[in-house]
């Protein structure tokens, strides 16, 4: 796995990611506070939190992050011997495979969904609903707490996403003692250390450049929507597409994030008029938030990654990923010879035309122009 890579003393990787898989767990524990805080007893959300603490995150981390998980992006792949790199699948739904970098799937449509069923099992609070089933606003009382907590969400994410990489250096070598020599090079002149900077800066960037377009976004749509700019709605909506950065954070470029930051202002606004409608009762959109927002999150690779960020992050690209990600590739090289091939011919290609160490055959086939067999 890719942490077998990070040196630590006396064997310490396994407290390491039990406390890294702690915090997220908790995290997805508390998100289902945010939709029944004020009408739950204390007892009872402790056994919820238990429960799904001990029993149901597990399950879903496994399926997602562990090698052997069924929602894994290298589930079952085939690799060649000689390079490393995959070149087939026989997981559970072929070559598909879910990236969550940061954990959109497992942390917040896990936290969201578990807001989702508390706050149909509790039922509303009194006076949210007349007996119309119309909607009585029961405001926040104080909009300075909620901005300020807003932007300590905001920054923590700062931690959560760039942070997933879990450092800065990679050790080819397994950060063996005595192994690396000054410069980051063996005796034969081979690299042992590596810098995972770019990862971390541009997860670090889609962050803020996706919450925060997202933020403005949402200010704009609830002006004309409500008629008043709606402070507490901006927080709401530029929370939400944290959530959604979370997944592609390290995937997919730049202006990919504004795009989606548009995006996520609709889905918030509506998407918490939806929950309205339906006459659940969540005070803070918990469920919009997370449970919208990170089932977006899960699909924006599919359509924004790029094999190049990808193979950066996750190792050699063998053009899986699941089916969207397949469909975004054929719509987009209708016109680029070597991008076709590299959607609709099979695995070795991708290889031979993304593997700098293969090269390609000198001459092309007898049939010239652009054919590639």
């Amino acid at each position: 796995m890719w942490y077998s890579t990070i040196p630590l003393a006396f064997d310490l990787l396994p407290v390491l990611l039990w406390w890294f898989q702690f915090t997220f767990c908790l995290t997805a524990a508390s998100i289902v506070a945010g939709a029944i805080c004020e009408r739950v007893r204390v007892f009872a959300y402790i056994g919820f939190v238990a429960l799904m603490m001990g029993f149901v995150y597990p399950v879903i981390s496994h399926a997602i992050w562990n090698a052997n998980g069924w929602l894994n992006l290298f589930y079952n792949k085939v690799t060649n011997p000689t390079t490393g790199h995959i070149i087939g699948s026989f997981g559970f739904y072929g070559t598909a495979g879910s990236i969550d970098f940061a954990g959109s799937g497992v942390v917040h449509i896990t936290g969201g969904a578990g807001a989702l069923v508390s706050a149909v099992i509790i039922g509303p609070r009194i006076g949210r609903f007349d007996e119309n089933g119309k909607v009585r606003p029961i405001p926040g009382h104080n909009i300075s707490l909620i901005v300020l907590g807003g932007l300590l969400l905001w920054f923590g994410w700062f931690g959560f996403n760039p942070g997933s990489q879990l450092g800065v250096l990679s050790y080819a070598d397994g950060g063996k003692v005595g192994s690396a020599v000054r410069g980051g090079f063996n005796k034969n002149g081979v690299p042992t250390v590596y810098s995972n900077a770019g990862q971390v800066a541009l997860a670090a960037v889609n962050t803020l450049v996706l919450s925060a377009s997202a933020g403005i976004t949402t200010l704009i749509i609830a002006r004309f929507v409500d008629k008043y700019f709606d402070c507490a709605s901006m927080v709401n909506g530029s929370i939400s597409d944290t959530v959604a950065v979370t997944s592609p954070c390290s995937t997919i470029p730049t202006y990919s994030a504004l795009c989606c930051g548009v995006i996520a202002g609709w889905i918030w606004v509506f998407g918490d008029k939806l929950i309205q409608r339906l006459r659940i009762d969540d005070p803070l959109g918990a469920v919009t938030v997370h449970a919208f927002g990170g089932t977006r999150c899960v699909l924006i690779p599919g359509f924004f990654a790029k094999p190049d960020t990808v193979a950066m992050v996750y190792g050699s690209y063998d053009g899986s990923g699941g089916c969207i990600l397949w469909l975004w590739k054929a719509a987009r090289c209708s016109a680029d010879g070597d991008s076709l091939r590299l959607a609709v011919c099979g695995n070795e290609y991708r290889r031979l035309l993304l593997d700098p160490q293969v090269s390609r055959p000198a001459t092309r086939p007898a049939g010239g122009g652009n054919s590639w067999e």
